[in-house]
């Protein structure tokens, strides 16, 4: 299910996140009237947050160089494995993309990268 956001709600997420790169770390406010969608954006930050962690992450752009679909099942991975069906197993998902959950498929793609999350 996709959400789109209204004008005034894509304008500040557009500002937050340019205010992200500019400054990391820092904290940011929103304030906006009661009912006005406030929710709506900071769960539109966070999933494409996530979906930018989740592709950066399996396509082992941790190693530098050779960029292809990774297993990632360590750490806060796998628990991310457990939480959303095995999204960080994006190699199994590769070889097999009809599957519901990449993680029921074993190491079809190869063993777990080991990254130290």
């Amino acid at each position: 299910m996709t959400k789109v956001l209204r004008g005034y709600q894509s304008k500040t997420a557009h500002r937050l996140l340019s205010g992200m790169r500019r400054e990391p770390g820092s904290t940011f406010t929103v304030m906006f009237p009661r009912q006005a969608g406030k929710n709506e954006v900071s769960a539109s930050i966070i999933g494409m947050l996530h979906l930018v962690h989740f592709n950066w992450s399996t396509h082992n752009a941790m190693a530098g160089t050779d960029f292809h679909p990774v297993n990632l099942d360590r750490g806060y991975f796998w628990v991310g494995n457990r939480l959303w069906f095995g999204i960080y197993m994006h190699g199994n998902h590769h070889k097999r993309p009809q599957a519901l959950n990449p993680l029921k498929l074993g190491h079809l793609a190869g063993p777990p990268v080991d990254v130290r999350a």
